[in-house]
């Protein structure tokens, strides 16, 4: 199965006061590992991986699941989410007390039937 979903829009003040700007630099591996809920440390959440690219202003994730029970639990599903687990951050205060994202890491994403961070992105299947 193939989903497809935003990780981040760039330029846009999040809840927790951080901003992505199209400047930042955004590193990331090949295939950024996928879990659910952002349970990395448990084999049976791992959902598969995904590939990362920008278009216009959003970083998209496309991802490609290897758990079959992640996949029979979308299969049933109308909505899922997504949103990305970032490391290594480095920024600087703006005037106005938003942290501006310099730089950043995207080492893994997190699928969840709700949105626990409350900056979570709806994931669509692109592919059965």
């Amino acid at each position: 199965m193939i989903l497809e979903g935003t990780i981040l829009i760039f330029n846009t003040r999040y809840n927790d006061s951080y901003v992505f700007t199209k400047e930042t630099k955004l590193s990331y591996p090949e295939k950024v590992p996928v879990a659910w809920n952002f349970d990395f440390n448990n084999p049976s959440l791992i959902v598969g991986t995904a590939e990362v690219h920008v278009s216009g202003n959003i970083l998209i994730a496309t991802i490609t699941t290897t758990n079959p029970i992640f996949e029979q639990v979308m299969m049933d599903r109308t909505l899922a989410l997504c949103g990305g687990y970032f490391t290594h951050c480095k920024g600087h205060q703006s005037p106005f007390g938003d942290s501006i994202i310099d730089e950043a890491v995207l080492w893994g994403i997190g699928v969840s039937a709700e949105d626990i961070d409350f900056n979570m992105s709806c994931l669509t299947v692109k592919e059965e």
